[in-house]
Parts: C-alpha cells; sequence; structure tokens
C-alpha cells in the first residue's frame, strides 16, 4: 500500500517490461481524482515532443530510484532485526 499525495504520481510500471501495471487506486476524499493516462498514447506525446517525454520519464526515475532506496531500508532494518534478536 502506498500514499501518494497532491501532484505525486504512480503507475510508472507500465513504462518497463512487462509493460502491465495491475494495482488500483482509489481517493480518501472527495475533492481528490485519480486519472488515468493510455501507455501508448504517452508515448506517441513523448515521440513528438521529447522535452515532455524527457521530463516525465526522469522524473518516474526519481520515482523507481526512491522507492529502490526505501526498499533498501527496509532490508537493512530487517537484518538488523533478525541479527539482534537472534542471540
Amino acid at each position: 500500500v502506498s500514499v501518494i499525495t497532491e501532484g505525486m504520481s504512480f503507475g510508472w510500471a507500465c513504462f518497463v517490461q512487462p509493460y502491465i501495471y495491475s494495482l488500483s487506486a482509489y481517493c480518501k476524499t472527495d475533492t481528490c481524482n485519480v486519472i488515468q493516462l493510455d501507455r501508448d498514447c504517452m508515448l506517441k506525446v513523448f515521440s513528438k515532443y521529447p522535452k515532455i517525454g524527457y521530463l516525465i520519464l526522469s522524473q518516474t526515475l526519481n520515482i523507481v530510484g526512491r522507492r529502490f532506496h526505501e526498499l533498501q531500508a527496509e532490508v537493512v532494518k530487517r537484518k538488523e532485526n533478525d541479527i539482534r534478536f537472534q542471540w
């Protein structure tokens, strides 16, 4: 489960193999909206306007990088607990 706040995005998995996004989203409040954009349409826009593609995909890499660091921190924390309580 992830919490996304205003201005953030999700769904980056559609840009990496196997190009499938299998999760869902919902809004916590009535003032929130979730929009869905078609991957193929977005890729056409990226081809026509490379600067937009660059900006969006570079932000996507930021999201993936942040998630990787969060996962890495969680693995270290669990390993630390395993070592601590193993004694």
